[in-house]
């Protein structure tokens, strides 16, 4: 139920983030990119597994919590040049204390073996969840 409550408080944050940035013309520096109605997103939710530790620059492929590690690379075949990934981490049992973790820009891998990588401001402990959405544009053009 915690898992739920959490990543819907970070949808809701999202959604009013977007909502509330303004028209293109208000700030000159801002490209509007696009709509809620023009976006679509995907929810997901990443329980510790065990990685493939053949990753470049000995980054893990895969979602493996246990101390030792504090960058991922995630595989999603949603994701493309043009997603916006969002991250979230939850530690059951004690919510305050899972590292704070941020999808980086770098796309490892456009296509069906797609992904990016996630760096954490510390190894997340074992058992600590990585919730993520992908927002992507409909049109696929960005």
């Amino acid at each position: 139920m915690k898992h739920k409550t959490i990543l819907g408080i970070t949808i809701i944050a999202i959604i009013l983030v977007v909502a509330t940035v303004g028209p293109a013309e208000s700030k000159p520096n801002i490209k509007k990119l696009g709509t809620l109605s023009t976006l679509k997103s995907e929810i997901h939710q990443v329980t510790p597994t065990t990685c493939d530790l053949s990753g470049p620059n000995g980054i893990p492929y895969g979602w493996c919590p246990d101390g030792s590690y504090a960058r991922f690379l995630i595989s999603d075949d949603a994701v493309t040049k043009f997603s916006v990934i969002s991250t979230t981490t939850y530690l059951p049992g004690n919510s305050a204390a899972a590292a704070s973790c941020n999808a980086e820009s770098v796309t490892y891998v456009d296509g069906a073996n797609s992904g990016f990588l996630v760096s954490c401001d510390r190894s997340p402990a074992p058992l600590t969840v990585l919730n993520y959405v992908i927002f992507n544009s409909n049109s696929d053009t960005g």
